[in-house]
């Protein structure tokens, strides 16, 4: 890579031998999210205590199927380096610089190129998963790389429309009794999906082979990509709102959803009626807001005042992991340890800042447009 841009790694032995034959790598979405929180808090061979930095072995590490590696990418990512201006515009640059690298790590691990490769990742890896893949794939002939199977997790691989709106309404049917919803409030998003069409996308999205290309009424909440303009990223509000909204705020920033949960525009809903009044009638989301109306039906509920998109069985004492993360990693015997930083036992040493997601990689300055996938041939209108 070009000077300055460095993609850090952090790779695991398998800890059984039946399963040598297997490398796992693991991509974080964002796009801009460290591969190590997933790996402290979920699929990794450690994980943290509770709401503590203490660290304990996961009894359900991936280890426990194969060689497991954790890169912090795109460049700028965790504790990844990147040049100033940013270096990588689009996700064909993303891939490209990727690729190098990869290719670079498996001159420095030669004995596991012909492993079973797995790429597996969560939220935006949904777009760089295929992306790395057809890299791959295409230049098999000149370097082959074992590719077995992709796996995605919550991946985000559509329009923002299609991902967010269309279906919210139906999961919240299905999980009406995990999060205690009534069922006039059910029959309210019920009657939202119908007249804003989204029963039929549905319906018809449940047929295989599809009879055509689903098609979506209007520009709900401005989120469908084929008829909006790029979304600005409101980062820097973020300072201004309250803790229990910037922790709520944060990971749709990372899905380029900015515009679907703001305090400005909640209307609290409550009843039936508010409900429909929030999605319909909201001026300030926009036409059929059912995906913010949701959140912030449940972010209003007295039940669960700490309601967690990403885990809705989470309650206020809910440790948050992205948080853990940070905290942990920007200890300097941690980063000295890592070979973040150079080992020294002077009092004077610092070290660096560690963010669990950078959201200066997500726009950076240099560039007009959030990063995302220019390819729309294939995504629901």
């Amino acid at each position: 890579m070009p000077e300055g841009n460095a993609l850090f790694f952090w790779l695991f032995e398998t800890e059984d031998p039946m399963y040598d034959d297997n490398l796992i790598i693991w991509f974080a979405g964002g796009p801009s999210c460290s591969s190590l929180v997933g790996l402290t808090s979920g699929n990794g061979p450690i994980s943290f205590v509770g709401d503590s930095s203490k660290l304990a072995r996961n009894p359900y590490s991936w280890t426990k199927l194969g060689h497991v590696l954790y890169v912090d990418q795109p460049v700028g990512t965790g504790f990844s380096t990147a040049s100033d201006p940013y270096p990588v515009a689009d996700n064909d640059q993303v891939t490209s610089s990727f690729y190098r690298w990869l290719k670079s790590f498996f001159a420095r691990f030669p004995h596991l190129q012909s492993k079973r490769v797995h790429l597996i990742g969560e939220s935006y890896a949904g777009i760089y998963v295929p992306y790395f893949a057809t890299e791959i794939v295409k230049n098999h002939d000149s370097f082959p790389i074992n590719l077995q199977s992709l796996s995605m997790g919550d991946g985000a691989w559509a329009n923002a429309a299609t991902l967010s709106s269309v279906g919210i309404g139906s999961y919240l049917q299905s999980q009406s009794e995990i999060l205690g919803i009534p069922d006039d409030i059910l029959a309210a998003f019920a009657e939202a999906d119908h007249i804003c069409g989204f029963d039929t996308i549905l319906r018809e999205a449940s047929l295989y082979p599809p009879k055509g290309k689903l098609h979506i009424q209007g520009n709900p909440q401005g989120l469908n990509m084929k008829r909006r303009d790029e979304l600005r990223n409101n980062g820097h509000k973020l300072k201004r709102l309250l803790p229990q909204h910037r922790r709520r705020l944060m990971p749709l920033q990372r899905r380029s959803l900015p515009n679907t949960l703001n305090p400005l525009c909640n209307k609290y809903p409550k009843t039936p009626t508010q409900v429909l009044n929030s999605i319909l009638n909201n001026t300030c989301y926009g036409s059929c807001a059912t995906f913010s109306t949701v959140l912030d039906y449940l972010g209003t509920a007295e039940a669960n005042p700490c309601f967690d998109m990403y885990d809705i069985t989470a309650t206020c004492n809910t440790p948050d992991p992205s948080l853990l993360a940070s905290t942990y990693f920007s200890r300097i015997d941690v980063q000295s340890a890592l070979n973040i930083i150079a080992p020294s036992s002077s009092d004077t040493e610092t070290s660096l800042p560690f963010t669990a997601c950078n959201m200066s990689v997500f726009t950076s300055p240099s560039r007009n447009n959030p990063l995302r996938p220019h390819i729309r041939s294939s995504q629901p209108w």
